[in-house]
């Protein structure tokens, strides 16, 4: 078999905001770029050196890229796939390897992140890391034998499926590999845990994967965050006082006042970044081709769904916090007209009380 080149991709968070000048039609920017990130190693064995890159997203999401070339069969770069976490990068997994990294490229990313940075990103953790395998081009590779004489192994290596032989024809069926390419001996299958290609244009097919599952990522921020915004939100909800504790209401009244403004400075840092997410470079969008195959590659990940999600959540947060501002504005309203109206009875009393003496002396 061909060389296939074994990249394993990594995301991390930036936080929301990233003010990124990008390289003239590309979707990304290179911050890093090591040839010799050290020795990759299988089991014991060797696979040769690898290389390690760094990348930044314009809507706060960074991606290391650990690469190496393979010589071997299908099977073996399958195992590469499906047993990924017992790849190492020198004495380092995989996980270790990228975290350790993190760091580094947040010292290289400070340039475009204002404010104060925070390498964790602080919201959500990357999963495993992502398989992308690319055999090298073939022009009488015969693409469509080759997918139906390795369509276990094919599926084993796109969805890390560990017993990939044994699958049945019906999990065969289920799981239909679908290639996407456009052309002659193209194939691009992609999936939400890996892709393998073989394409001429292998460097954009391998930047369109790249690009969509930083966008999965970033939306699973989202989420991530808009969840725990939703826990916040329920729980002031149910904090707040009952009617006949009135004397609690100014307070909570502040509260609600605070956390509103709290969520809606992250409000639009959200929709900003979310709307960087979805907007597409002019090489996308003048490329009928590229367009229709970046399309195919973010349904595999989902993201529309997710991003629905995301605006339910959204929305359910509003509709709290914008019904607890008016409920407790008329309490507190009531409470002010209570509070008048007492005082108005009691100089009321008086007053009755002075032309009484009055009367009777």
């Amino acid at each position: 078999m061909d060389s296939v080149k074994i990249a394993y991709l990594y995301c991390f968070d930036l936080g929301m905001e990233l003010k990124l000048d990008m390289p003239e039609e590309s979707y990304r920017r290179e911050i890093l770029h090591d040839g010799d990130a050290g020795e990759a190693i299988f089991q014991g064995k060797s696979l040769g050196r690898a290389s390690l890159a760094a990348y930044l997203y314009p809507f706060g999401i960074g991606m290391f890229e650990a690469s190496f070339d393979f010589n071997g069969t299908l099977a073996e770069a399958s195992d590469l796939a499906v047993f990924a976490e017992k790849v190492h990068i020198g004495r380092s997994s995989l996980a270790v390897f990228f975290s350790s990294q993190i760091e580094r490229a947040a010292g290289k990313a400070r340039a475009w992140v204002p404010g104060n940075f925070s390498a964790s990103g602080g919201q959500i953790s990357p999963r495993e890391a992502f398989n992308l395998f690319t055999l090298s081009w073939s022009e009488d590779l015969g693409a469509e034998s080759f997918l139906k004489k390795n369509r276990k192994t094919l599926c084993g290596m796109v969805t890390g499926e560990p017993f990939y032989a044994r699958l049945s024809e019906y999990a065969l069926q289920r799981e239909a590999l679908k290639n996407i390419g456009y052309y002659d001996e193209e194939i691009i299958l992609v999936n939400r845990y890996g892709a393998f290609l073989h394409s001429k244009e292998e460097d954009t097919h391998r930047e369109l994967i790249s690009l969509a599952l930083a966008q999965s990522f970033s939306v699973r921020r989202a989420n991530a965050y808009l969840e725990w915004a939703l826990g916040a939100a329920r729980g002031v909800l149910e904090s707040q006082p009952p009617y006949y504790h009135f004397w609690k209401m100014p307070i909570a009244y502040q509260r609600i006042s605070r956390e509103q403004r709290n969520f809606s400075k992250a409000k639009v840092a959200l929709i900003q970044s979310l709307h960087a997410l979805h907007g597409q470079t002019p090489k996308i969008e003048s490329d009928w081709h590229l367009k229709s195959v970046h399309r195919e590659i973010l349904d595999s990940f989902d993201i529309e769904e997710q991003a629905k999600t995301a605006a339910v959540r959204l929305e359910a947060i509003d509709s709290i916090y914008s019904q607890l501002g008016e409920q407790l504005s008329t309490m507190f309203f009531i409470f002010l007209d209570f509070v008048f109206l007492a005082w108005l009875s009691v100089d009321l009393i008086g007053w009755i009380s002075l032309l009484a003496l009055t009367y009777f002396k």
